[in-house]
């Protein structure tokens, strides 16, 4: 008679033991000397430091909740190779499954493999270092704590993210996904802020993305809509922090809030959108805060149904596809907060219209397209300064502003 220890013949909980790392292919860091194997729960809560990967390994689920102690728990799983990986195949009784517990750490420096949908959760930090890999489309739940994406993810084929804590989490910091330098999300179906497994149940899914850096792409084949903020349900609060990085939404309609109060903070990166939606539905409100950065716009940017603030202050606003225009129902609003705001174009082929600007800032007019102000009256107080290009006054402006032409056309139409 012969008994591997290497793998578990039924789906069990495989504990380590070792609290300074190891090698994970030794039997002796494990409970009862059996590697974790398909469908079985990886332990690892015993563990700090660096635990060792030699060969490819396949479980159903990862757990790290190491014991508080005052100081952050770190531990890391390292490759031995740029294509070492980990598989996750599902427990018997509950999907693919990494929880990372409050005051931790998890580190993969080795890609992970995913058979089926993700689920994170647990308040502490996972980190992907590495590919995300999937042979088919795959849903991606981010219910607490947080996941930092650093490298390729779920580049083959389309993903959906949904980020929103569970509905019994009330008074507990939001789930946030962190992506990073180097991240690739190139094949981005949805993004929806706002949203637990529940979905249309996830009444307290309170959602935070915050892109430092990478390239997110939203803009391939498949739904019409794919950034919904704050989607589910009139009571979720959606916020996105574009700090840098490359956001791209630019052949789709992008949704600021859906039925709940969502919130994007561009202060820097590159987002570029088409239409945008400020609050989808009556339940919404969409803001906009705008301070640094590009933001690109090749349509039409609306209220909605809902309640909108759209503040500019700073960065520079580019045009793409044929222009936009911007309806005074979303409130823009001109703060200054971070200086003049620059109106800027690549060529002459665009026709932008913005209507009922208010606020304290101004703005440069640069390059070499066609800037109109019509439909609501223009009460900003900031000075104006023409560059390049032509700005058609089609309707008052009544904030006193100083206009200064320094090299473009000022034209004005309003009676």
């Amino acid at each position: 008679m012969m008994i591997g220890l290497t793998g578990s013949l039924q789906a069990a909980t495989r504990t380590w033991l070792s609290s300074v790392g190891g090698l994970w292919t030794s039997t002796a860091n494990w409970q009862d000397g059996v590697l974790p194997g398909v469908n079985d729960t990886a332990d690892l809560s015993a563990a700090t430091g660096t635990i060792d990967l030699t060969a490819d390994q396949t479980v159903g689920e990862i757990l790290y909740n190491p014991a508080a102690a005052g100081t952050t728990n770190v531990l890391t799983i390292l490759g031995d190779s740029a294509t070492r990986r980990i598989t996750l195949s599902s427990t018997l009784t509950s999907p693919e499954h990494v929880q990372v517990g409050l005051g931790a750490v998890l580190a993969l420096d080795v890609d992970l493999s995913l058979n089926d949908h993700l689920y994170k959760d647990g308040h502490g930090v996972l980190d992907l270092r590495r590919k995300t890999l999937s042979a088919t489309l795959r849903n991606v739940f981010v219910e607490q704590g947080k996941l930092l994406i650093g490298n390729e993810f779920l580049t083959v084929f389309k993903f959906n993210i949904y980020v929103g804590c569970p509905n019994s989490d009330t008074g507990l910091p939001y789930p946030e996904i962190v992506v990073q330098d180097g991240a690739a999300l190139s094949k981005g179906e949805n993004l929806l802020l706002g949203g637990n497994r529940q979905l249309t149940g996830s009444v307290n899914a309170h959602a935070i993305v915050t892109q430092t850096g990478g390239y997110i792409h939203l803009a391939d084949t498949g739904t019409s809509a794919p950034f919904l903020n704050a989607f589910y349900n009139a009571g979720v609060t959606s916020v996105y922090h574009l700090v840098g990085g490359v956001l791209n939404v630019s052949n789709k309609a992008s949704h600021v809030a859906y039925r709940g109060v969502g919130t994007i903070n561009q202060s820097g990166g590159t987002s570029i959108y088409y239409t945008v939606t400020m609050a989808t539905m009556a339940t919404g409100f969409g803001t906009y805060n705008f301070t640094g950065g590009d933001l690109w716009l090749g349509g039409l940017v609306s209220k909605g149904s809902g309640a909108a603030a759209l503040n500019i202050g700073g960065g520079r606003v580019c045009p793409h596809r044929a222009g936009y225009t911007i309806n005074g129902d979303t409130n823009p609003r001109l703060t200054g907060i971070n200086g003049l705001t620059r109106f800027c174009a690549t060529d002459g082929g665009y026709t932008n219209i913005i209507s009922g600007l208010s606020g304290a800032g101004g703005f440069i007019k640069e390059g070499p397209d066609t800037l109109t102000f019509s439909g609501n009256v223009q009460t900003f107080t900031g000075p104006v300064i023409v560059s390049n290009g032509t700005v058609n006054i089609n309707q008052a402006m009544t904030g006193g502003n100083t206009v200064t032409v320094a090299g473009g056309v000022v034209g004005c139409r309003w009676t």
